[in-house]
């Protein structure tokens, strides 16, 4: 038998499919590929959690059997045949305090129909309609939907297509459903049930109830069904009417895709996914930061073991001068003007170090003593770090900064003062 399937089906699963490929290659390689790593542990964490329900299922329910049930179990198989399921389902039996409802759910490639006992009680003198329920979740199964959530899971987080497409299975599951009912009332007193209760549904004036989904084109009930995953029950009730026609259902209110649209549509597994990927670029982050960290205090520690001549004991001032002369001379500090170059590197007056440096004094007239200022403090500041400032005391070791100009005229020295560092 062939089952039409809602119209709008296919095109939106096209549309979340191409979606969610486009972001499962965006978080593969924004992640360099770690996403990949974690799906096993997504897997053993759906694992344990679905397992849990199979159990309780299983171990709390009942199996419909040719032996349990009976009744139900040839609905079962009358529903199979006619949408054209191979692999039959198994069939649950659980209590349900009070809830109308019945879902199909998929453990370690198994199928399985719950219904709750509350459904079957209601319709214990309406069993045509069961099959509605049976059919319904058939199609699910039928259609992939369970099979194919995992990977759409991005996709339909995306405003108006996520919703808009589990509406859509909705619509062709409801399809499914009365294919499998013997008379085409009974697919209707199934949603009715699900409307009024268990003492009303049979009473309910179906032309009046139809007639109530042309409330949903206003504006707040069209944008709460867009963003919804379920029809309005009226609508539903409506599309599987024996003489239904397209333009029975009433349209929606066109300002509410307007709203809609900036309303995701996010499930747990979308949530979660989401979730690891921020875990993941928030722990690359923290590990960049630490690795920048690291290296700082790698540099640091190097520059620490350059500068601190605390570990050693000079005999002599020479030997002190060449120490500086040797350890020092890719770090001078350097004029604040980029017009002086170190130009004739270093010289030793006696227990003198002197550093000489040449302006270039063709393009504008140099002030020596605002040089005085602004580098003063820094040459004070530089030298008093080191760690050669109580050897310098020890020897009476000076150190000059002497500007010349390209005719080697001195313009002024600039004299480093062992008494301005505080010296343990």
């Amino acid at each position: 038998m062939s089952i039409a399937i809602y119209r709008h089906e296919k095109p939106l699963f096209i549309l979340a499919a191409l979606f969610s490929a486009v972001f499962w290659g965006v978080l593969i390689v924004l992640t360099k590929g770690i996403v990949l790593t974690l799906l096993p542990f997504l897997a053993l964490g759906y694992l344990f959690a679905q397992s849990g329900f199979i159990s309780y299922m299983k171990g709390t329910g009942a199996l419909v059997s040719a032996t349990q049930f009976p009744d139900l179990n040839e609905r079962v198989n009358i529903c199979a045949a006619k949408i054209g399921l191979k692999k039959k389902p198994e069939l649950f039996i659980l209590h349900g305090n009070g809830v109308f409802n019945a879902f199909a759910t998929r453990f370690l490639r198994c199928d399985y129909i719950i219904l709750l006992s509350d459904v079957l009680d209601a319709l214990e003198d309406r069993p045509d309609a069961i099959n509605f329920y049976i059919g319904h979740e058939m199609g699910h199964i039928q259609r992939r939907h369970l099979l194919f959530e995992p990977f759409l899971s991005l996709g339909l987080c995306l405003p108006l297509l996520g919703a808009g497409y589990s509406r859509a299975r909705e619509y062709t599951c409801d399809l499914y459903g009365a294919a499998c009912v013997a008379k085409p009332e009974s697919a209707q007193e199934g949603i009715a049930l699900l409307a009024v209760g268990a003492r009303r549904y049979k009473n309910l004036n179906v032309q009046d109830y139809i007639n109530q989904a042309r409330h949903s084109s206003g504006f707040w009930m069209s944008f709460h069904e867009l963003i919804g995953s379920y029809p309005w029950l009226t609508k539903r009730f409506t599309s599987i009417s024996p003489n239904f026609r397209k333009q029975d259902m009433p349209r929606r209110n066109p300002l509410a895709y307007v709203l809609a649209i900036f309303v995701p549509r996010l499930t747990m597994t979308s949530v979660i996914i989401i979730y690891l990927v921020f875990l993941i670029g928030f722990t690359d982050i923290v590990a960049k930061e630490m690795k920048g960290l690291t290296a700082g205090l790698e540099a640091a520690a190097v520059d620490t073991a350059v500068m601190d001549y605390d570990i050693e004991t000079y005999a002599s001032a020479a030997e002190l001068l060449a120490a500086t002369v040797q350890d020092i001379k890719m770090d001078l500090p350097q004029s604040l003007d980029e017009r002086i170059t170190l130009s004739d590197g270093y010289s030793e007056e006696g227990n003198r170090l002197v550093y000489e440096y040449t302006v270039d004094m063709a393009t504008q007239p140099f002030d020596f003593e605002v040089m005085r200022r602004d580098v003063s403090e820094n040459i004070n500041d530089y030298w008093c770090a080191g760690g050669m400032v109580a050897d310098f005391r020890r020897f009476g070791i000076t150190i000059i900064y002497r500007y010349v100009d390209q005719e080697k005229n001195k313009l002024g020295d600039i004299i480093f003062d062992t008494t301005q560092c505080a010296v343990p």
